[in-house]
């Protein structure tokens, strides 16, 4: 027993009987003291260490995004006469905060500072500026009073969290746009930094306003606008993923298709510009990994955008009108979509034979040449731009046709002359350079796709060819390529799409050094082309008539493909003159390459065919598609490139062709 409740409270001694002596002599009421339960001390230890754990974790996480510097984005640049090195924005580092419910998001005070309304103004410009006209999504005049006075946006106030997204959207795809040094001179900050720090900021705002359930077109936009702008900083599969969820948000918003519930045109207009750009985007992922397209042309019915500029409506319009022809805020909107249109037809089942397919083709590049393309002006350079990019269109849907992306179950690629196909990579690849090639078209560029496909096919033909003109300018323009996207392509050097690339790299490589296999022919010299036979010596003749001819061709003697007529190509402009002074002649073919003498002799492979475009793109991916090619592949003899022409053959090689003065 203890001492009692008496003992204790006296200070007396207790014999610790009961009752105890002293209190009977005293009197008292005698009341024995228990004995206190003993603790649990290793369940107080677990306690402790996870309170530690969460404490650690939280530390962490502030460390995370609030950054270890405490230079606020206003402060002057540090005096070192060099920005620091960027160092590569890991995406997948931190805790993938998109698909979190909103309520289980918290932001500490302090956590996630806005930048100040000098940054906040500029970053603006640079979206109007570098994004705007290259991503057409938002309407300038109702979006730009929600920007820089804080009105109402899409009928929710600027506090709402969609609205919120949308801006921390906007920050993130500016600093995409820049390069290192204009970063780190415009805001004294690593745009490496810059990009972290804004990622998160989305990242938190879309997880806040529920991208997943989203039924507002904002938060829409501001999660479409940040994935196109996260394919230029994330080479992981994250934004090709979300392209997927983006889709399906679409979809559950009815996007796909065109209610009567659409109120005002205003209304019905952002719809279509949001949905043919998710369109877009699409064909954007499905070209950075050589993937299928996601929407057929089967699953939509909602119309594509005017063609109208956003000083030609408001909110209270009451019709919207399509520009007849030239150049306007959606031009760049307009040939994106014909070319997605364009990429979807040649998969379609309807697209049976080669003669449609390069139907399709032509009918592209008349329509973009005709409405778009002969109203550029090289003396400005947004037009030379678009020229650029359209040209490239051209061209890779030409190759694309010849060389398809995508493994093809149960079809052979045409064995077409091996210089023709390299020809046609060249033409893609020169028309990328003249992109890069260009110091003011900078702040464009981040739209771009990375050119895997034509650098593959140029290093599959030129496994067969050497000691040509053709295969000098190839292998210029493959080095160039070679050395810029190794860095940019999904999941970068150690992804599916480059190591089959290095590969053929290194197997061109050996082939032109002569320590390869030997094709039976390296001749220079095309065999003469007996014109008549083929039945192209009449160029009005039918479609059918040429498809007839063909397929004689196809079922017996191998027959040799066309010389073809190499045009003049891009040139110098002249100064501040119109375009008008240099038309597109869309009836001929375009020569993106100064070669004098094209080879057009179905010249011979090497025996062993280890270059074979159906292996290399077994190896590039696993994933099938359903559409199979006919043997009608002799199409190509009567084919004009419907690219344009110019007066100047153009040279790469050493700069920049075009003057900018």
């Amino acid at each position: 027993m203890l001492t009692c409740i008496q003992g204790q409270k006296k200070k007396i001694k207790c014999d610790r009987h009961f009752p105890c002596g002293q209190c009977s002599r005293s009197n008292l009421a005698c009341v024995p003291s228990q004995r206190k339960p003993r603790t649990r001390h290793a369940g107080r230890r677990a306690v402790d260490s996870e309170l530690r754990s969460r404490i650690s974790k939280l530390e962490d996480l502030v460390e995370t995004l609030s950054g270890e510097e405490e230079d606020d984005l206003e402060q002057s640049p540090l005096t070192s006469p060099t920005p620091p090195v960027a160092r590569p924005v890991d995406a997948a580092s931190s805790a993938d905060l998109l698909i979190c419910p909103p309520g289980s998001i918290f932001v500490m005070p302090g956590a996630l500072p806005e930048p100040s309304p000098d940054v906040e103004s500029q970053l603006y410009n640079i979206f109007f500026a570098n994004i705007d006209p290259v991503f057409k999504l938002l309407h300038r005049p109702t979006i730009l009073p929600f920007l820089n006075y804080g009105n109402d946006y899409l009928k929710l106030s600027a506090q709402a969290l969609p609205n919120k997204a949308l801006k921390a959207a906007i920050w993130f795809a500016s600093v995409t746009s820049l390069q290192d040094t204009d970063c780190y001179g415009r805001f004294g900050v690593a745009r490496s930094d810059l990009l972290a720090r804004f990622r998160r900021h989305c990242d938190v705002a879309l997880a806040q306003a529920d991208l997943i359930n989203a039924s507002d077109l904002a938060t829409l936009q501001a999660a479409v606008l940040y994935i196109a702008a996260s394919r230029q900083t994330d080479a992981s599969r994250r934004p090709w993923t979300l392209t997927a969820l983006v889709i399906r948000v679409a979809q559950g918003m009815g996007l796909q298709h065109e209610g009567s519930n659409t109120t005002t045109p205003y209304e019905r207009e952002q719809r279509r510009r949001l949905w043919h750009q998710i369109r877009v985007l699409d064909a954007f992922s499905s070209i950075d990994r050589g993937t299928e397209i996601l929407l057929p042309l089967s699953s939509f019915s909602t119309p594509p955008p005017a063609n109208a500029n956003d000083d030609d409506f408001s909110e209270n319009t009451s019709s919207i009108t399509d520009r007849e022809d030239g150049l306007g805020d959606m031009t760049f909107t307009m040939m994106c979509n014909k070319a997605t249109t364009l990429n979807m037809a040649l998969l379609s089942p309807g697209q049976d034979t080669w003669q449609r397919r390069f139907e399709s083709t032509q009918a592209f590049s008349k329509d973009i040449n005709e409405r778009y393309l002969r109203f550029c002006d090289r003396s400005r350079p947004y037009d030379r731009f678009l020229l650029a990019v359209g040209h490239s269109m051209i061209a890779s849907s030409i190759l694309r046709a010849v060389r398809p992306m995508q493994k093809l179950t149960g079809s052979v690629p045409p064995r077409v002359d091996s210089p023709f196909v390299v020809q046609l990579a060249v033409n893609t690849l020169k028309a990328g350079e003249m992109i890069y090639q260009d110091p003011e078209a900078e702040g464009w560029r981040w739209i771009f796709w990375v050119q895997w496909h034509a650098l593959a096919v140029a290093l599959a033909g030129l496994c067969s060819v050497r000691d040509t003109e053709l295969a000098r300018t190839a292998w210029s323009l493959v080095e160039k390529c070679y050395d810029r996207n190794s860095s940019a392509v999904a999941d970068t050097r150690n992804g599916m799409l480059w190591r089959p690339i290095e590969k053929l790299y290194k197997k061109a490589q050996a082939f032109r050094n002569g320590s390869g296999s030997t094709p039976a022919s390296d001749s220079t010299s095309p065999p003469t082309t007996n014109m008549a036979s083929l039945g192209l010596e009449n160029p009005q003749r039918s479609p059918d008539d040429r498809a007839s001819t063909l397929v004689h061709h196809a079922q017996g003697a191998t027959p040799q493909l066309p010389q073809a007529s190499i045009q003049p190509s891009l040139g110098t402009h002249p100064t501040a003159n119109s375009i008008a002074q240099w038309p597109i002649d869309v009836t001929v073919d375009f020569p993106l390459d100064p070669i004098n003498s094209f080879p057009t002799g179905l010249s011979a492979f090497n025996e062993d065919m280890p270059w074979d475009w159906a292996r290399i793109m077994e190896d590039v991916s696993n994933m099938p598609t359903h559409v199979g090619f006919s043997d009608a592949d002799l199409i190509f003899q009567n084919m004009d490139y419907n690219f344009g022409t110019t007066n100047a053959p153009l040279d790469v090689h050493d700069g920049w062709t075009f003057g900018t003065q």
